[in-house]
């Protein structure tokens, strides 16, 4: 490792041998602060220091200057500052290049390299699943984002006449008002939507809005509009609040006398 280019190097070499026996529960005298705030700013200036040997110095030099002589630092970081200052003092003596065997050690120690960052996605991913799987009240919003805008597959069950389920998703029709299941015209409704989507495949738009457990969307079989099919066959009315009242041209004059709009529309 080259550190420094001038004479002042060798400064390093001037350092007390009572410095390396500094504990992190000492205070440093006076005069030793002065020698290693002195060794540490020189050494900033090399061209020779990596990143994270720069990062370190600049770190401890701010410490050093905040705390003075109350400085405390762990034995870790104490080992460190004394192997980085060493190194320097005996490179700039001697000259001699850094053997090959340890560059390579030194550069191994360097994160994240590309295999490492390639690791480190694919741990990242894993996470990300298993958090969405395990804890999914934590990541509502993002678990409706990979939900996906368009969801298809089979009608599995029918809940009502403007809920329905595609592969076990619950799927609540945008703009559809419809009865109460506890009403007859709910269960007509409920019987007709299950008749015409019986063995079907349907394709859903979704908006990524949520109601309750079912997702919101514009669902089509067959290419048509599912919420404009049961609106037309007067089992739902339109609700022009969250449909913008595109389906009401297809209200029937039976469903307005027979079905009572929801409030909410």
């Amino acid at each position: 490792m080259r550190c420094l280019n001038s004479p002042a190097g060798a400064l390093y070499s001037k350092i007390s041998p009572h410095f390396l026996a500094i504990s992190a529960r000492m205070q440093i005298p006076p005069d030793q602060l002065n020698l290693i705030q002195s060794n540490i700013a020189r050494a900033l200036t090399s061209v020779g220091l990596n990143e994270w040997e720069r990062k370190f110095l600049g770190d401890m030099h701010a410490k050093f200057r905040r705390h003075g002589t109350r400085t405390r630092i762990s034995d870790k970081q104490f080992s460190h500052l004394t192997r980085v200052l060493t190194k320097c003092s005996i490179d700039h003596r001697t000259r001699t290049p850094v053997k090959k065997s340890r560059a390579r050690r030194r550069k191994s120690r360097r994160w994240p390299t590309r295999k490492n960052r390639s690791s480190l996605l694919v741990v990242t991913i894993l996470l990300v699943v298993l958090a969405v799987m395990r804890f999914p009240e934590f990541v509502g919003a993002f678990s409706e984002y990979l939900a996906g805008r368009n969801l298809e597959g089979l009608v599995t069950h029918v809940r009502d006449a403007d809920t329905i389920e595609v592969d076990g998703t619950p799927v609540r029709l945008q703009g559809v008002d419809a009865p109460e299941l506890d009403t007859q015209a709910g269960q007509s409704g409920k019987r007709w939507m299950g008749n015409h989507l019986r063995g079907k495949a349907v394709s859903c738009d979704l908006t990524g809005e949520k109601t309750y457990d079912r997702y919101v969307g514009v669902c089509y079989a067959d290419g048509q509009d599912i919420g404009a099919a049961v609106i037309a066959a007067g089992y739902a009315l339109d609700c022009r609040r969250y449909s913008g009242g595109r389906y009401a041209r297809f209200e029937t004059s039976a469903a307005k006398s027979r079905v009572k709009r929801a409030p909410y529309c």
